[in-house]
């Protein structure tokens, strides 16, 4: 923007709107960066990810996950497509062998990757028939954010991508271009249970320790990486305190204070803001859902994009929140077209999908939103029953008025 400014020629600025959220620092000073010259945003060995705009900051991601997997990415951000830093892109696939463009259009600058793919192979000697190309359907961009997601590239997609090209070219370099985002489907990087587990904690101070150590003891045995965001939502009995204690044991638990009870969505929603892995988990505080349910849930994060679980022991519920569950379940089913068991499970999802979905629903029900929205876009999804067990100390809080 400052070399537009200070020049004299006529500059097309393209700005993603996403990047409107995010937050980086900045120099006191106004830098001119010149035009034609790209930036090296993270050194790497294996594979090289181009992104411009929005995608240098998700190839990033990209290659923060790939280096839990062995893979040493380096990621270029061009900066500028006319004039563009061929002589960085051309120095970084001499060094990697491979090419993966993390692009959010189709069209010219699809076509310019691609010529400059061509070039490339040409550079470094490769075959022809080394390029894996992935062209992007003649669809309009959508407009909205579940769609988006669908249509874009994503961290996850973009690391699956450079996995699946260092899996299938071990003995030759490749070009892969990325266009856009593959149609939902499981999820298939290795090992990738790296799960954030939100658990929302409201008077809870009798139960939130065995609740937290269950969590703990089933993650550390099924998970790669995980943590624990423990939202205590304006208690009043002490189990903020009762938290921070375990959370001294065990580096894996952050406890965030919110300043009075502002509901179970918007704990939600401040734990999404910390979340820092891949996965994104709800469980409850209460510790009401058996360890054994929470290693099968845990267990099935990768067999689909979504795990939904469902009441595995339903009649051992109380008649009435049966009638409830059975009454609400039916009702979405009939008029969504959908056949799930349950909608207001703790789902696990990726987590830039739980930061796209919505949640307008009041109370609870923001869960079923979600998940109505994930699924319609057609995301994969995997149910998996659970079992609950009695509470060790309190009544129930769900079916309350004025609790979350």
């Amino acid at each position: 923007m400052v070399s537009a400014l200070r020049g004299t020629g006529p500059v097309v600025l393209l700005e993603n709107r996403a990047l409107y959220e995010l937050e980086e620092a900045v120099p006191e000073e106004a830098v001119p960066i010149p035009f034609g010259k790209g930036k090296i945003v993270r050194p790497g060995k294996d594979i090289t990810i181009v992104g411009i705009s929005l995608m240098a900051y998700e190839a990033k991601r990209a290659a923060e996950i790939l280096a839990d997997h062995g893979v040493d990415a380096e990621v270029i951000d061009p900066r500028s497509v006319r004039p563009f830093d061929e002589a960085l892109l051309l120095e970084s696939i001499k060094k990697t062998g491979r090419l993966v463009v993390a692009d959010t259009s189709w069209g010219l600058l699809r076509l310019r990757c691609g010529s400059r793919g061509r070039r490339c192979r040409e550079g470094m000697g490769v075959p022809q028939s080394a390029r894996a190309p992935s062209d992007a359907a003649g669809l309009p961009a959508p407009v909205s954010r579940p769609l988006e997601e669908a249509f874009h590239p994503s961290p996850l997609t973009i690391a699956q991508a450079c996995l699946d090209l260092c899996k299938t070219d071990s003995s030759i370099s490749g070009v892969c271009q990325m266009s856009k985002r593959p149609s939902p489907a499981p999820i298939k990087l290795e090992h990738a249970h790296r799960v954030s587990i939100f658990v929302p904690a409201y008077n809870e101070a009798a139960n939130v320790e065995t609740a937290l150590r269950d969590i703990i003891e089933v993650a550390e045995t099924t998970l790669a990486d995980y943590e624990v965001i423990l939202v205590n939502d304006g208690s009043t009995d002490g189990t903020g305190r009762a938290a921070e204690s375990v959370a001294e044991e065990n580096a894996h638990i952050r406890v965030v204070h919110q300043p009075r009870n502002l509901g179970i969505a918007a704990a939600y929603e401040r734990a999404l803001d910390e979340a820092k892995l891949d996965y994104f988990a709800f469980l409850p505080a209460m510790g009401r859902i058996a360890p054994e349910s929470i290693r099968n849930i845990f267990a099935a994060v990768g067999a689909a994009v979504i795990v939904v679980p469902y009441h595995g022991n339903s009649r051992a519920r109380q008649v009435h929140r049966r009638l409830l569950t059975w009454t609400s379940t039916r009702l979405v089913n009939t008029v969504f077209g959908l056949r799930l068991r349950y909608f207001q499970g703790p789902c696990i999802y990726p987590t830039p999908l739980a930061r796209s979905l919505p949640k307008t629903a009041g109370g609870f029900y923001f869960l079923t939103e979600m998940l109505v929205h994930a699924v319609r876009a057609g995301y994969s999804y995997v149910e998996v029953p659970l079992t609950h067990r009695d509470r060790s100390h309190g009544g129930r809080k769900r079916c309350r008025p004025g609790i979350f």
